[in-house]
């Protein structure tokens, strides 16, 4: 996992693809956009467990990812 800064024309132009902020008026995204890090997992690597305290949104800009969530009786979903 690395994490770096993101550029500043990339991180309003990512964040004005997502639906729930392209609708802020500029100065908000780039508010936003100022306190972007990007970060890299390589496959397979588990960014959460259930019932991890969040602290951080995480936007997926390329690849995917994969949320799994155990109820009673151990089954996945």
């Amino acid at each position: 996992m690395t994490n770096e800064a993101v550029p500043s024309a990339r991180r309003m132009q990512l964040l004005a693809r997502v639906p729930s902020f392209a609708g802020l008026p500029a100065n908000a995204l780039q508010e936003l956009a100022a306190s972007l890090r990007e970060e890299y997992f390589p496959a397979s690597y588990v960014v959460l467990t259930e019932g991890d305290v969040g602290d951080r949104l995480y936007i997926i800009e390329h690849g995917r990812v994969e949320v799994l969530a155990h109820f009673l009786g151990g089954r996945e979903v």
